[in-house]
């Protein structure tokens, strides 16, 4: 039922190159593999982004649950004012009051039923792969989040070619959202969702196989909504959701304190270097020899794209 709304989200498409930060393994991995990396969002740096949405529909529930309470009150304060034994007028007026209450009722636990589901999958969701890209290819907070100091590299892609590469994979590709507001309709569209599909569930009672059908979308909404603050990113993302890591055969990697899960997206090759254009290199003590041993490795591979060093006097820390 939000696959209309999965899919004007990610309508717009890229039109200039996008950068990918990582270091200097992690580019030697990619024209090594042909291959980007979606890592399963829960391990990267900007892991409560997807909470974060998920925070902004808890608050729509939080807003709309107040009204359910003052209906189902009122109804119920006109129920015990009411006289059954009068006329048909006000028997049928007495009905309507004991449907409106049940219905406020009924509607009250829809939300919270809903509440619920949401915050256990915050803490056991399905997976969510992610692999991000900017519009900026020299940002001063990517290169202090996402890269070491003297290891950092930014690498500039043809934005058709990841288009290509992410619908060979079956996975999306799509802009992130920072407009609260927008943020907030889209909250309201998917609780409007979940309303109805509890409303038909109450038969059976089974409210957690009713939202688990919206699960993988509502995650694919998730993970392209961001806080407005990190809106000077505009950033770009691939996103691959499935109900485990092992239903889609997640590879695995070493991390800092865990195993990481992450799946490969094959970039476009047909017998060619991937489809590198730019290559900046981030902060370092030594900028000119940095470049130089980057663009030979470059041209090893047989890749034909620039090389640049970064524009921003940061020192590491």
């Amino acid at each position: 039922m939000l696959k209309a709304l999965v899919s004007s989200i990610y309508l717009r498409q890229p039109t200039r190159l996008l950068f990918h930060y990582t270091t200097l393994k992690g580019l030697m991995g990619i024209v090594e593999a042909g291959a980007i990396w979606g890592t399963d969002y829960r391990y990267l740096n900007d892991s409560a982004e997807i909470e974060h949405f998920l925070d902004v529909l808890d608050a729509e529930i939080a807003k709309r649950l107040p009204g359910a309470r003052d209906a189902r009150d009122a109804s119920l304060q006109s129920d015990a004012t009411a006289d059954t034994s009068g006329s048909l007028e006000q028997q049928q007026g007495y009905r309507a009051s004991l449907m409106r209450a049940r219905e406020a009722v009924d509607r009250e636990e829809n939300l919270e039923e809903f509440r619920r589901w949401l915050r256990a999958k915050k803490v056991n969701e399905g997976a969510v792969f992610v692999a991000s890209f900017i519009e900026n290819g020299d940002l001063l907070s990517q290169w202090r989040g996402y890269t070491p100091f003297g290891k950092g590299v930014s690498i500039g892609f043809d934005p058709k070619e990841l288009l290509q590469a992410a619908s060979a994979a079956s996975v999306r590709m799509g802009g992130c959202i920072y407009d609260a507001i927008e943020t907030a309709k889209i909250a309201g569209q998917i609780v409007d969702v979940a309303e109805t599909l509890a409303e038909s569930a109450r038969a059976s009672n089974d409210f957690e196989k009713a939202f688990d059908g919206i699960q993988t979308d509502l995650f694919e909404i998730a993970a392209l909504i961001k806080h407005p603050k990190f809106e000077e990113e505009r950033e770009w993302r691939m996103v691959r959701t499935a109900r485990s890591a092992n239903s889609i055969g997640a590879n695995f990697r070493e991390g800092p304190t865990s195993l990481i899960p992450y799946i490969e997206i094959p970039l476009p090759r047909d017998g060619r270097p991937p489809a590198i254009k730019t290559v900046v290199v981030g902060p370092t003590s030594t900028p000119e020899l940095s470049k130089a041993s980057m663009d030979h490795f470059i041209r090893s591979q047989g890749i034909v794209a620039t090389v640049d060093t970064t524009g921003i006097p940061y020192r590491g820390r």
